[in-house]
């Protein structure tokens, strides 16, 4: 158990590594998601997956998709934002199989931020 706890903690600084390392381009597929927010949520959807994979480290998004639209209610600075919480399915391919990581954006009340909630029981291998 400690030994898988260590593997899963040297995976993530690993990824984070060669994640903010590079300049981060869009993800494939439609997320509603900025380049900011995917970046922020791309790491934990690799651990995630990495611990049902016995600590697979080849990694890759195919796809976001977005499965549930939120309202566009939020006028700040002229700009639009997202009011309500939306859903998306990341496609990940992981170690030669496809995985199916639902996640769900809840933006924040008042200011602009968006958090993000992965629930490992709906990922689908």
């Amino acid at each position: 158990m400690k030994k898988k706890f260590l593997f899963s903690v040297l995976l993530v600084c690993l990824l984070s590594i060669s994640v903010f390392a590079a300049d981060f381009k869009r993800l494939p597929g439609n997320s509603l998601a900025d380049n900011v927010l995917q970046r922020d949520t791309l790491l934990p959807v690799y651990s995630a997956i990495s611990l049902k994979l016995n600590g697979c480290d080849d990694m890759a998004i195919e796809n976001t998709e977005i499965l549930t639209r939120p309202e566009f209610n939020k006028v700040i600075g002229n700009k639009r934002y997202g009011s309500t919480p939306w859903k998306e399915m990341w496609t990940v391919k992981a170690c030669g199989e496809k995985v199916f990581v639902p996640v769900t954006f809840v933006p924040d009340p008042v200011g602009v931020g968006t958090t993000y909630m992965i629930d490992s029981s709906e990922i689908r291998y």
